[in-house]
């Protein structure tokens, strides 16, 4: 973590709780960031949009990350751009497993 990132957030370590809300009946989902410190200044989230392409699904993302801090938000806004780049891999195949077995169960209006 850049040194004025850490100083920024308060810390080497930080946490956040992510909010992913799934509407499987649009195949959309929006994803919200909620840090632990400094939520007052630090805005993230995203709007996903999956398609199916064969087997396979594909995920749209249009996410933005806002942090009022000055002197300090973009370069804030550029770590936790990447740090959301390198994890996203892992979600994304999360999130296509979880779609492939909500499609598998079908819906019931019943």
């Amino acid at each position: 973590m850049p040194a004025p990132v850490k100083k920024a957030l308060g810390g080497a370590s930080h946490s956040f709780v992510a909010d992913l809300i799934l509407d499987t009946r649009n195949n959309t989902a929006t994803l919200e960031f909620n840090p632990a410190k400094l939520a007052d200044k630090i805005k993230a989230g995203a709007r996903i949009a999956f398609e199916k392409d064969g087997n396979q699904w594909i995920q749209r993302l249009d996410g933005d990350v806002t942090v009022k801090i000055l002197g300090l938000g973009k370069i804030v806004e550029k770590f936790i751009v990447e740090k959301f780049q390198n994890s996203y891999t892992l979600e994304a195949q999360l999130r296509n497993e979880y779609v492939r077995r909500a499609e598998g169960q079908g819906t019931s209006d019943s």
